[in-house]
């Protein structure tokens, strides 16, 4: 239906979707600019879900828009932690680090090796 009410106007394929990530963008920008502006002492970056790192892309706008500390807090792995420390201040350890003993987590010194 929204494509059938685009076709009879002279509109780009593209200019939705350029709309929608310049909105995400501009709201990303804002929410940074917000969390400096009441006293934050760093801004957390994490993906959508628990061991979904932020994309390089969001990364990258987060720290251009805050003098802050950025840490990435989810995500992290020894095959991209050198490229998401290349952008951010430093990472929080992932479960991805952990091994599971006696039915809890535990970190080893191996594992911090890895990084």
């Amino acid at each position: 239906m929204f494509q059938e009410n685009l076709k009879d106007r002279e509109v780009e394929p593209y200019t939705l979707h350029d709309l929608v990530a310049q909105k995400f963008v501009d709201r990303l920008k804002e929410l940074t600019k917000d969390a400096e502006f009441f006293g934050a002492d760093a801004v957390i970056a994490t993906g959508q879900r628990t061991g979904d790192t932020a994309t390089y892309e969001e990364l990258e706008i987060i720290k251009n828009s805050t003098s802050l500390p950025v840490f990435v807090g989810s995500g992290v792995n020894k095959d991209n932690v050198a490229e998401i420390l290349s952008i951010a201040d430093g990472v929080i350890i992932s479960s991805s680090l952990k091994r599971k003993e006696f039915g809890g987590m535990k970190l080893t010194p191996q594992d911090l090796m890895i990084l």
